[in-house]
């Protein structure tokens, strides 16, 4: 099959802007983007809207975390019998019951029941699929745990043309006044990781007199971090994103150490790489792959102190380009949709 026509259905609460959704934006509208630039069909749809569609019209229909609600159900009825192949995607481990309490639904509500509930019905969203697509090798292992004859190949949260061009058109490497030190939660379910190092993080900056900026809702210990200066920013759209990143020497990626984290990607290391940042971060799993050329590295509850001075001591605008173009070349969006028609459609 030389041209495909796929439809990604994306399940988003930012119903009016999903591409605003980093999840969105890497899973679904990046894909479709590469499998254009390759000359396939391929659209973007949101999971409410899927009664409108007819499912007959697709090659293949890939679903973004998939809800167990009647009206993907019967969506997806509807393409099975159309002889549609139906592929789920993950970039999160939100099924399997057994994970739910080491998950930030939990860890955001503390309501256990609440949590359990959600994974035992994304769980039965998983089952009514056989392949899959996943954004780290943690969570197709996840996903073999459930469904042992599960085709699943491994689509990495990559870069696309366009994400590319306005990188390179920028050319944060020639960007030399980086003043702080940066730490970009996005969402207010990351108070707990910055625990990982925030008093390392305080002494640090306190002793080398080296501003930290906070960009998006973060609660820090006011205590710790007195005579120091702190820059906040509220969130800002994507592009506005790496304009901030560029002002950093050292961008933070702290996890804490749980089998939840461990499905995560290295979606904060190609992103402060791509800026010309150097990374520190929490080696879970899937940051693995880049020790030997990104070197900031702290296993989970281990010593920030160390890593934070030697990041920012081993950081130069060489390293940080040449971290730049390795992402750039190894994570191209249109290799890996070649790579993604060539499982599926052999």
């Amino acid at each position: 099959m030389d041209r495909l026509r796929v439809l990604y259905v994306s399940v988003t609460g930012r119903e009016s802007r999903p591409y605003s959704d980093p999840s969105t934006r890497y899973r679904c509208y990046y894909p479709v983007e590469a499998l254009r630039a390759a000359g396939h069909l391929a659209w973007v749809a949101p999971h409410d809207h899927v009664d409108e569609i007819d499912p007959s019209k697709f090659d293949a229909i890939v679903v973004h975390r998939p809800v167990f609600l009647p009206i993907m159900i019967e969506f997806l009825e509807k393409a099975r019998k159309a002889g549609v192949t139906l592929i789920a995607d993950y970039d999160d481990l939100i099924f399997n019951p057994r994970f739910a309490k080491a998950s930030s639904i939990y860890k955001n509500s503390f309501n256990l029941n609440n949590a359990v509930t959600i994974f035992k019905r994304n769980t039965d969203a998983l089952k009514l699929f056989s392949k899959f697509t996943v954004s780290t090798l943690n969570l197709a292992e996840r996903i073999r745990e459930l469904t042992k004859d599960a085709e699943v190949f491994h689509y990495p949260n990559c870069i696309p043309r366009s994400l590319r061009e306005f990188i390179q058109a920028r050319v944060f490497k020639n960007q030399v006044n980086r003043p702080n030190i940066g730490y970009f939660p996005g969402t207010k379910t990351h108070d707990i990781d910055f625990r990982e190092c925030e008093d390392a993080l305080s002494k640090f900056c306190r002793d080398n007199r080296i501003p930290l900026m906070i960009v998006g809702p973060l609660q820090i210990k006011e205590e710790s971090h007195r005579d120091i200066t702190i820059v906040r920013r509220d969130p800002v759209p994507f592009e506005d994103m790496f304009r901030l990143l560029s002002e950093c020497r050292v961008v933070l990626a702290p996890l804490e150490g749980s089998l939840f984290n461990d499905a995560k990607s290295h979606i904060k290391l190609l992103e402060g790489s791509l800026a010309c940042c150097t990374v520190a971060y929490t080696n879970i799993p899937d940051m693995m792959q880049h020790n030997s050329v990104a070197p900031f590295f702290v296993a989970p509850g281990g010593d920030w102190e160390n890593v934070l001075q030697r990041s920012w001591d081993g950081s130069n605008a060489e390293n940080a380009a040449d971290l730049s173009e390795y992402f750039l070349r190894e994570f191209d969006s249109e290799t890996f949709a070649l790579k993604f028609k060539n499982f599926f459609f052999p």
